[in-house]
């Protein structure tokens, strides 16, 4: 029996060999680019740290809004975090290095489970981000009194949504288990003694996921798919045309009010709102997609492979969504901007009080 005909059983020889091909391209591009996520990961661990230096600044902390901000930028530091701690001193594979440890690789698996996690909570906290903004206009609009922005009712959407998310990484993180798999022995070229072994262990997904025509699986896949990233992307498409109309209200009303200054900083941080509404759901809409196809398709093991590498891909330009906040906070809030400012005045204010202190007889 080829190959073909076991990863793809219901298809012809012809539309097999076009799945593996695409399959082969995304494979070519991990192989030249490797290290890809890891550099995008770095340059966003070090933009978040920054951000978040920037937005948990006392200035800043005007509203739930910002305090949700403060939220997407912790988990989204942690996905950096996350992605960068397996490189660290990872063995390399076909050299002398013996291969990783239980402990390892339990933390391994760990980062995948803080990962997923991550993801889904910031992209949960978009939404509430986008709901809240929307509420607090449309109260403000018809002048009725709103708790929902202050700081308070910030924290406390903040810690729903990273508890919830925690249970799905549990959740995630159970469908696995550590295996060892093999025994590793060294090259003859490597100095070890002549008897030298370690244990190899891997993981893998537990049998009782692939039990009645892998029932579990398929839910997995279809749940997550849905709370993770369908019904996010729709939600954030509803609220982002409702932010844009509320957003025509306001420069409506613009003339009619006392502030125009008020307004038009009002008007910036909804343009904030919209464009990381935008940017969740260019990062999470495929990702969402993939898996339901996952589900659809989870008795064809060709399709699984396929979908599998396309995740890599997609979760790559969800790292770079991570990546751009506060990119997008710079270029529209003028506070935010006023706030580094200040930072970096302050900052030179103490070093010059640091040398003129140091120079002195």
């Amino acid at each position: 029996m080829s190959n073909h005909t076991n990863l793809f059983p219901n298809f012809t020889d012809e539309t097999s060999q076009l799945f593996l091909n695409f399959n082969d391209i995304v494979d070519n591009l991990f192989t030249k680019f490797p290290k890809a996520e890891f550099y995008v990961a770095g340059i966003g661990a070090i933009t978040n740290i920054l951000h978040l230096i920037v937005i948990s600044q006392k200035a800043m902390m005007m509203s739930s809004t910002n305090v949700i901000l403060i939220g997407i930028v912790i988990h989204d530091l942690m996905l950096m975090l996350s992605i960068l701690s397996p490189f660290v001193n990872r063995p390399r594979i076909g050299g002398c290095d013996p291969p990783p440890s239980l402990i390892r690789v339990h933390l391994e698996l760990l980062s995948y489970a803080i990962s997923d996690s991550s993801r889904r909570t910031s992209s949960w906290l978009g939404v509430s981000l986008a709901f809240v903004r929307f509420a607090v206009l449309k109260n403000a609009r018809k002048l009725r009194p709103t708790n929902l922005g202050k700081l308070r009712f910030g924290w406390i959407i903040v810690f729903i949504m990273s508890f919830i998310s925690i249970l799905f990484a549990a959740a995630y993180r159970f469908r696995f288990k550590l295996i060892q798999f093999e025994t590793w022995h060294p090259p003859p070229s490597c100095e070890f003694s002549e008897n030298f072994t370690r244990p190899e262990y891997g993981y893998l997904q537990r049998a009782i996921f692939y039990d009645y025509h892998e029932l579990l699986l398929k839910l997995s896949f279809l749940i997550d798919g849905i709370l993770a990233k369908f019904v996010p992307c729709f939600i954030l498409i509803l609220l982002g045309f409702l932010l844009v109309k509320e957003l025509k209200h306001a420069q409506g009303s613009r003339k009619m009010m006392r502030s125009k200054k008020e307004s038009a900083s009002k008007n910036r941080t909804t343009k904030i709102v919209i464009c990381m509404t935008v940017s969740y759901l260019v990062a999470e809409f495929p990702l969402g997609l993939i898996m339901i196809l996952q589900f659809v398709l989870a008795e064809t093991p060709g399709f699984l492979l396929v979908l599998s590498k396309m995740q890599l891909l997609f979760n790559l330009i969800n790292t770079c969504n991570a990546t751009i906040h506060c990119f997008i906070c710079f270029s529209l809030s003028v506070h935010y901007r006023n706030t580094v400012k200040r930072m970096l005045y302050c900052y030179k204010k103490r070093v010059a009080v640091v040398q003129a202190f140091s120079v002195q007889p």
